[in-house]
């Protein structure tokens, strides 16, 4: 299963769910690495366990920028978050 596909169908159920843990945290998480949850996405320390990293920001997803594997849409402000899949170092 790709990535790509498997965090935009994860999206949607944490948009519908209402549930993004850390993600709402702040209008900007440019620079948070993000890891799956029971039941949603969450942010987490870049130390541990992760598949990505936000690298911006954005109103649309159509907005994240080259480099961006994938996107989610942040269920507490409602910004798309672009991710580029990168494991923990």
């Amino acid at each position: 299963m790709r990535w790509g596909a498997f965090v935009i169908g994860l999206s949607a159920a944490v948009v519908l769910g209402g549930a993004a843990t850390g993600c709402g945290k702040a209008a900007d998480a440019a620079g948070d690495c993000v890891a799956q949850g029971k039941l949603d996405i969450k942010v987490v320390d870049c130390h541990k366990d992760h598949y990505g990293k936000i690298i911006a920001t954005v109103d649309l997803a159509s907005e994240c920028p080259a480099g961006t594997d994938s996107s989610f849409q942040s269920a507490v402000s409602r910004k798309f978050q672009c991710v580029h899949n990168q494991t923990t170092p």
